[in-house]
């Protein structure tokens, strides 16, 4: 191998060094990885993704304000499921943190600006806010989440099931 391609393979080694951290939750030895590709492959075609893996794994590791700064720089590149990956992660370390306005903000953002993502990401960002307000005891407000999510998903598909049940639960808690 000529010295070009054996670099190529050497950072694609890495990548998978760091997939594989990430997949058996060893986010510290993944994010010394992480920054390893960064710094010795700065024209890594997976660049990018290592830096929304990096906030993801900052989140994990429980370093939430590192791990929001991480993806709102990702943020600035993103788009697609990236942005609308960035996005959720921001809500689930805000929502970690206990900040749930905060949260509830970030996830309704993955819907606003993820038309062009996942569906699943909306569907996800939506359970995780409508959760946040049941945790504000803003139940109405939570209820209605459900209701767009039975809307667009179906009464058939999983998350209109699960949506219907929480919407079920929420009126029996009311009721008390």
């Amino acid at each position: 191998l000529d010295g070009a391609a054996a670099a190529e393979l050497k950072g694609q080694a890495v990548w998978q060094l760091l997939e594989c951290y990430a997949r058996v939750y060893e986010f510290d030895e993944a994010h010394r990885v992480a920054l390893r590709l960064l710094r010795e492959f700065p024209g890594h075609a997976k660049r990018q993704q290592t830096q929304l893996r990096i906030g993801i794994i900052l989140m994990e590791k429980g370093q939430y304000a590192q791990a929001i700064a991480q993806l709102q720089e990702v943020l600035e590149w993103a788009g697609g499921n990236d942005a609308s990956e960035a996005r959720f992660y921001i809500g689930e370390s805000y929502r970690n943190m206990g900040e749930y306005r905060k949260a509830i903000e970030a996830y309704y953002r993955v819907s606003f600006h993820g038309s062009d993502g996942f569906s699943q990401w909306i569907s996800s960002a939506d359970f995780k806010r409508a959760e946040c307000h049941e945790v504000l005891n803003e139940l109405a407000t939570a209820e209605s989440v459900y209701r767009r999510i039975v809307q667009r998903e179906g009464t058939d598909s999983p998350q209109g099931a699960i949506a219907e049940k929480k919407i079920a639960q929420l009126r029996q808690r009311a009721e008390r």
